[in-house]
């Protein structure tokens, strides 16, 4: 069991994972969590935060059954701690820090501590909870509480603060902090007590107040309703390879929320028409098809692709597509694509992976295949590789570096700049015995939220045709 911190877009966010023997070799359990501990062997309590409130859950890790034991509200929760039939936590509530401890059978809170003092860094062993607080002149130290006769014992004795207990073989383990930082130190239980004294009052029962969660975008949908897209204008003015000038107009149509962009042109040259339809959307995969006439043909291809995570022993990116091409009814061609990145993990918001294999195959063209082994150094990406095309061997190395990352952001985020990254490529072809390179500088953008639009500034613009 462990917790993610991710970071999107200049948000982070804490993500709960189970790494257990399931299908991608981790389990999410929740998102926006704040903290969490075991309750006995096999369940799971951990806090979670929603527009400022924290709720308390409880996860069963044999059945993935999710139960909120405590509704959302103005409380935080600083540790979580628990056996079968009991949770403790440490929380802020009613502007004070106090030790809980929620019963599972009966289904009751209780207030264990009452005071002005912080109890945080809870640790339970027997009948003990262990923790540090601050009872004397704002400094904390190492104490126990004994659950059955609420005798409190003060465990060490620091000038400069003791935080974080564990007990382990009749040591006790924490962490001391002085002018160079925390250190990790132990010492023996058996020596441990310098003084102790008895909480007064009664374990008393106390209910949480809550507060209901409004989502002002959870209505009840009674029928499809289409959405009407932007649409936006462009004009075509170009030139092809035998200098004819090339001119019309188009449109793209592209969806704010529901995942569909497209386009439509025609242009001419003399007496010749020439114009494209194209759409792509995600309706359980992404989807593509664009009809194209060219002189008296009309030339439709098609092409649809997934993405999905695997567990094969270790994680595995995976992406499958494939498609195809007709002229007039006539099949001419298709190809079929895949790759597979092994261990994808995150350097510096860089996404690299153990080992990258993509294999296509073109039915017009053959086999490409490429091996790539990504890594950070300096916070630079460099991708080298090698790879097999045309008959012919090729390797090089991809370089990319982020220079400007603020993600700001426009009408709640419905309009952003990401950032800019600049890199480059070298690439040899042993077979043609030549050299090849390519550099850029790109700015990343999105819009209507979903769609990722970067724009690119690469060297193959002004290299001689």
């Amino acid at each position: 069991m462990y917790l993610v911190t991710t970071y999107n877009m200049g948000y982070y966010t804490n993500k709960l994972y189970y790494d257990c023997d399931c299908l991608n070799g981790e389990r999410l359990i929740d998102e926006r969590v704040k903290a969490f501990g075991f309750v006995g062997n096999d369940k799971i309590a951990y806090s979670k935060l929603d527009k400022g409130l924290t709720a308390l859950y409880l996860y069963d890790l044999k059945t993935n059954e999710v139960k909120k034991l405590i509704d959302f509200g103005k409380y935080v929760f600083n540790d979580i701690v628990g056996r079968e039939d009991k949770i403790y936590f440490s929380a802020n509530y009613n502007n004070q820090t106090d030790i809980y401890s929620y019963d599972l059978s009966p289904e009751k809170i209780y207030q264990i501590t009452d005071d002005e003092v912080k109890e945080l860094g809870l640790f339970i062993d027997n009948d003990f909870i262990y923790y540090s607080a601050n009872y004397e002149d704002g400094i904390y130290n190492i104490y126990r509480l004994n659950t059955n006769n609420k005798m409190v014992e003060r465990l060490t004795n620091y000038l400069s603060g003791g935080f974080d207990p564990v007990v382990l073989n009749d040591k006790l383990y924490h962490l001391v902090y002085d002018h160079e930082g925390y250190h990790l130190s132990y010492l023996d239980l058996e020596s441990a007590v310098k003084e102790s004294f008895v909480l007064q009052g009664e374990f008393t029962q106390v209910d949480f107040e809550s507060y209901e969660i409004y989502y002002p975008e959870d209505v009840q949908v009674e029928k499809y309703t289409f959405e009407n897209p932007y649409i936006v204008p462009f004009p075509i003015l170009a030139i092809d390879t035998e200098e004819n000038i090339l001119y019309g107009a188009g449109a793209f149509f592209i969806s704010e929320a529901m995942n569909y962009i497209g386009f439509v042109d025609a242009y001419s040259y003399g007496n010749e028409v020439y114009g494209d339809l194209s759409l792509t959307f995600d309706y359980y995969t992404t989807n593509s098809i664009t009809l194209s006439l060219i002189e008296e043909d009309i030339l439709t291809s098609f092409y649809v692709s997934n993405s999905s995570l695997l567990y094969l022993g270790n994680t595995i990116n995976t992406f499958v597509g494939g498609g195809g091409l007709f002229r007039n009814t006539t099949f001419e061609s298709y190809v079929l694509d895949s790759i597979f990145q092994i261990g994808p993990y995150s350097v510096n918001n860089y996404n690299i992976y153990e080992m990258g294999i993509g294999i296509t195959y073109d039915s017009s063209s053959g086999i490409n295949a490429k091996l790539d082994k990504p890594f950070v150094v300096l916070d630079t990406k460099i991708d080298p590789y090698i790879g097999y095309e045309d008959e012919s061997i090729y390797a090089g190395t991809n370089v990319e570096k982020t220079l400007w990352r603020p993600y700001i952001s426009f009408e709640s985020g419905k309009y952003r700049f990401d950032g800019i990254k600049a890199g480059g490529d070298v690439k040899y072809n042993f077979g043609q015995e030549e050299f090849d390179y390519l550099a850029y500088i790109q700015f990343d953008l999105s819009i209507f939220y979903w769609l990722n639009v970067p724009l690119q500034i690469n060297s193959d613009m002004f290299k001689p045709k």
